[in-house]
């Protein structure tokens, strides 16, 4: 009889540890993001616009880029230009600014033809890098486009856009 009870005993064990364990492991898996979030960001400064900056935070990518400038000035100012650089900041863990995207194009002799090429600025893609995932909404609400240009003609200069979140989308898997 002791024999069957020990045997009765160690089932229910091993069977209490297997709801158990399941409970802890589904509700681990729960905790863990499965989330797809796409932001949408956009900013004014003082010469220039920036509509629909991208960023796609998925389980195991980050996406950034697309966006669009707009030179708010005369385009006599920038057409004989023939330097520019834009980059891409956002805020890291650390709360320093940090480069996650840039674009840069300059010419001797020629123009770099500005602001055809800033309509849009092209994108990165790529697995995290170690301190990515620590990453937040607001850290990506705190992204500044800088961009950097002449006007051909010796003078330089630089603005940095404040980019806003205007749109969110969520998506659960």
């Amino acid at each position: 009889m002791k024999t069957k009870t020990k045997t009765i005993l160690i089932i229910l064990l091993i069977l209490s540890n297997v709801v158990w364990g399941s409970f802890y492991f589904v509700e681990k898996g729960a905790k863990e993001s499965k989330q797809i979030s796409i932001y949408s960001l956009n900013g004014s400064g003082e010469k220039w616009e920036v509509k629909n900056y991208k960023i796609v935070v998925t389980p195991s990518i980050i996406v950034r880029g697309t966006a669009e400038l707009t030179f708010k000035g005369d385009p006599e100012e920038v057409e004989e230009s023939d330097f520019y650089e834009v980059k891409v900041y956002e805020r890291n863990h650390r709360n320093e600014n940090v480069v996650v995207l840039g674009k840069s194009a300059s010419s001797s002799g020629g123009y770099v033809n500005l602001l055809e090429n800033v309509k849009d600025i092209g994108s990165i893609s790529g697995p995290y890098s170690y301190d990515e995932t620590l990453r937040t909404k607001d850290d990506y609400e705190a992204s500044i486009l800088e961009i950097n240009w002449n006007d051909g003609k010796g003078n330089t200069f630089q603005e940095q856009i404040n980019l806003d979140i205007v749109n969110e989308i969520t998506i659960d898997q």
